[in-house]
């Protein structure tokens, strides 16, 4: 008898295992789909899919495939699934190419994470109609310079905890609220620029560069020209982040509104005079510190009345030629030509403030790049860095200003995946329990067998 029921709970706790058509979500929509847990072949997949998809009028728009195994050889072709499909995610299947979902013209978030994606290349395979995607937790390497372009209705771009080393970023929506490049392992990630397509985005853009190996900080090009949150927070090693010669932020005018950067990259005895010309100027409205002893460096964040005589030995007005040909004014010994445009400058003329304009509307342009008068002897830093072993264990999502919080990331602790297995599977969890129950009572059978056949 407890032969047969030991064969009954292992029979149990392996058809509990077996891939199964039935959803598991953690979305209690009734139009969510997920499989999770199991060696799934692609036509597995397929039939289950239809399955369900017969029993809900193909009105399936969520569809989540955890914990998958078999499909590492070649790219997924999901072109089959319901084009009222508006959510996909596929997370810890280690696939190594992009899924094929070009056909699935409503999708608007695709996340795939903890995957082996090497380089992002085929934009075609994906939808244009995508805002959210998410790529985050991979091993990707390198970016094709047009692969974001296609996407003019993106919100949200994920592509933190990668291996980058790409140099630029290309973006054209003017939609974009979220930019996520931070904690890239790759040593050789030195991202150079973003370049903007579009003149607008998310009045509460957030770009983040935190704990990665950046040495400048990376440039803003294009149209776009008002950035609400720029993070570069810390950056390891990087000591030269702000005692280098110049620090070019863009190609253009540009307001940043709020900068984040680690207490640590500056030095408490210099005077950045660059950083402190585009703060009082206006380029950056506020400097966010963090770390430790951030209150012993408030110095550098403290913006002081905007001084052109400090500020014109770093100051470059040259720009391209306006569309039409003006006349040269000369103001303070500083002169505006055709090829020049000026900053405004206050006369006082018969105790009286004035401005002083040529006879043609010259634009006022900051072009945020400087050049430092201390170029003899190398300053060292003083201050001891964290440790990047520390930083990656404090990692932290970033919260909106506008207290819309971003996606959680799935934690990859093994006591949570415990929990997450036992919650998934009860009935496998069960059977084990019974399993060990019975075999503990076959033991103090045996010993009580044994004690009554030596008396």
């Amino acid at each position: 008898m407890i032969l047969i029921l030991i064969m009954f709970i292992l029979f149990k706790a392996s058809w509990a295992t077996m891939p199964q058509c039935k959803e598991k979500c953690t979305d209690n929509s009734l139009f969510s789909l997920c499989y999770t847990r199991g060696k799934f072949s692609r036509e597995h997949l397929k039939s289950c899919y239809f399955e369900q998809s017969a029993l809900k009028k193909s009105r399936i728009l969520n569809l989540e495939l955890f914990y998958l195994n078999n499909f590492d050889d070649d790219s997924m072709d999901l072109n089959y699934f319901s084009n009222y499909t508006e959510k996909i995610h596929i997370y810890f299947m280690n696939i190594v190419y992009l899924p094929k979902i070009n056909n699935l013209y409503n999708l608007k978030t695709l996340k795939i994470n903890s995957h082996g994606i090497n380089y992002l290349a085929d934009h075609h395979y994906f939808p244009s109609s995508l805002e959210i995607i998410d790529l985050s937790d991979g091993q990707i390497q390198g970016v094709h310079d047009d692969f974001f372009v296609k996407f003019e209705n993106l919100r949200e771009l994920n592509l933190g905890n990668n291996r980058f080393d790409f140099m630029r970023l290309e973006i054209n929506s003017n939609f974009i609220k979220l930019i996520d490049l931070s904690f890239q392992s790759s040593k050789k990630f030195n991202l150079k620029s973003i370049n903007f397509h579009k003149s607008k985005s998310d009045p509460k853009l957030f770009i983040n560069f935190d704990s990665s190996r950046i040495d400048t900080l990376p440039m803003i090009l294009g149209k776009l020209r008002h950035i609400y949150y720029y993070k570069i927070g810390h950056q390891f090693g990087q000591e030269k982040l702000l005692n280098r010669d110049s620090i070019t932020l863009s190609d253009g005018p540009i307001v940043i509104e709020n900068f984040e950067i680690y207490d640590q990259h500056f030095l408490k005895s210099k005077i950045y005079q660059h950083f402190q010309c585009l703060l009082d100027y206006g380029v950056i409205k506020n400097v966010v510190l963090t770390g430790n002893k951030k209150k012993e460096y408030l110095d550098h964040t403290i913006k002081k009345n905007f001084n052109l005589e400090n500020c014109k030995y770093y100051v470059s007005t040259s720009t391209a030629p306006p569309p039409t040909t003006t006349s040269t004014t000369k103001i303070s010994n500083t002169i505006a030509t055709k090829n020049t445009r000026i900053l405004p400058t206050v006369i006082k003329k018969n105790n009286k403030s004035q401005k002083i304009e040529s006879s043609s509307k010259i634009q006022i342009f900051f072009n945020s790049t400087f050049k430092s008068t201390i170029q003899s002897k190398k300053l060292q830093i003083s201050t001891t860095f964290l440790t990047e072993e520390y930083l990656l264990n404090t990692k932290i999502i970033e919260v909106d200003k506008q207290g819309e919080k971003q996606s959680s990331k799935i934690d990859n602790s093994l006591r949570n995946r415990i929990l997450d297995f036992i919650i998934d599977n009860p009935g496998v969890v069960v059977s084990f329990f019974t399993l060990i129950f019975s075999l503990i009572l076959i033991l103090f059978a045996c010993f009580d067998y044994a004690i009554e056949k030596k008396r």
